[in-house]
């Protein structure tokens, strides 16, 4: 998935707002909890920008978590989960419940009751976003309207979206690109930027100081799935060294 700016719908330029001021690198945002408020610091501090991830948060947390790196004098974008226009296949999803229950039986808890129409408190966090505004917010699993657009350019974010397949990357042909996938060390990062990304996004190689942070190395394999071999171990501030040395 590669994250490209989004125009204002009303005007259908590209804001000026987008100011990476150097930055070659992102720190992905990973939600469920594996990206926190220390790692987005410790990005910053490496010279990274990094992303907090609203993704199955309540907007409450997500705007703890800004008010936290705004405070901190920490530079940071937050990632919002777009909801689905789609309906998921209630039979199937059953399945998938019942297959997590031995699992979540094993560590105490309960697979909670599936919530079909769950939207992850998209209005919510739009909303909070307008009124307390971050340099970057950045969208997965689609776009916000024209209006939502416009309500988040007005307080002055620069919008970034994903590209995940050829019609939308021809889209987006002529807007800034900030590459992701498959970036684990400084040769590939060179690769996207020398094809003309204006910066690298990163999500797997911290994972394992994300884990080590939370006490949970199980953690890991979650999160990082089939891409596990690229965790790196150190500090983030070591690990992200490495992709800029």
């Amino acid at each position: 998935m590669s994250p490209t700016i989004s125009p204002n719908p009303s005007t259908g330029e590209v804001p000026t707002g987008l100011n990476l001021a150097g930055v070659e690198l992102i720190a992905a945002p990973m939600a469920g909890g594996t990206t926190t408020t220390a790692l987005v610091q410790a990005a910053h501090k490496a010279g990274a920008l990094g992303f907090l991830a609203a993704g199955y948060k309540t907007t409450g947390s997500m705007l703890a978590e800004i008010l936290t790196l705004k405070t901190s004098g920490t530079r940071f974008g937050v990632n919002v989960f777009v909801p689905e226009s789609t309906s998921p296949d209630e039979a199937e999803l059953a399945k998938y419940r019942e297959l997590l229950v031995p699992y979540a039986s094993a560590l105490g808890v309960e697979v909670p009751e599936a919530r079909l129409t769950d939207d992850d408190g998209w209005a919510a966090k739009i909303a909070a976003l307008t009124q307390e505004p971050v340099e970057f917010v950045s969208f997965t699993f689609g776009l916000p309207s024209a209006l939502e657009v416009d309500a988040l350019h007005a307080v002055g974010s620069a919008l970034i979206g994903t590209v995940t397949n050829v019609e939308e990357a021809l889209a987006a042909v002529d807007l800034p690109i900030v590459a992701a996938g498959a970036i684990h060390n400084r040769a590939s990062l060179d690769l996207v930027l020398n094809a003309g990304a204006c910066a690298g996004q990163i999500g797997t190689a911290p994972l394992r100081a994300a884990a080590a942070a939370q006490n949970n190395a199980e953690g890991l394999n979650l999160w990082a799935g089939e891409a596990w071999q690229y965790a790196r171990s150190g500090t983030v501030a070591e690990i992200l060294a490495r992709f800029q040395g």
